[in-house]
């Protein structure tokens, strides 16, 4: 549904089942050739990132692109982990992207807990909902950024170069 699309499933006993899954067209640009010129990366100064996402697959690419990119990270699947971690390295962490829908402790409630732990701490919210309800809730909590799912490696690090530098 957050990407407009749907599916429809049609189904006879013993004859089975078909599911057809429907989703928007989008029109693709084909970059200029002046666009397309690579160009350098943000790169980390070691700073420490903790990313917290209960789907195993985003954190470890999220991880493997960070290190790759001069950051330390540290890594918990839902919001009581996250919570612990912060606390033993609340010092030597610079950074904290906390996915906004996980199960048991959801990103809002994580965001107000790390907030009461450190009111200073800078944070990146991350779902794959762009019509997130959470998102006008969290826009007062201090969260430096939203970075909708899925994200590039080139907008995670452009993103954390925001809310490290804060420019």
């Amino acid at each position: 549904k957050s990407h407009g699309g749907f599916v429809q499933v049609l189904s006879e006993v013993g004859q089975g089942t078909q599911f057809y899954i429907y989703l928007p067209v989008t029109q693709a640009t084909i970059p200029d050739e002046t666009k397309s010129l690579p160009h350098e990366l943000p790169r980390g100064q070691g700073e420490l990132i903790l990313v917290v996402d209960d789907e195993y697959s985003i954190r470890e690419l999220t991880k493997i692109s960070l290190e790759t990119y001069n950051y330390k990270v540290l890594t918990a699947n839902d919001g009581v982990e996250a919570l612990v971690l912060y606390a033993e390295h609340k010092q030597d962490i610079n950074a904290v992207l906390v996915d906004m829908m996980m199960p048991a402790m959801d990103g809002l409630t994580t965001i107000r807990a790390l907030q009461k732990i450190n009111p200073q701490v800078k944070i990146i919210a991350v779902s794959g909902l762009t019509s997130n309800y959470q998102i006008t809730e969290i826009a007062g909590n201090n969260v430096k950024t939203f970075l909708p799912k899925p994200y590039t490696s080139e907008e995670l690090l452009k993103n954390l170069q925001v809310v490290l530098t804060g420019n």
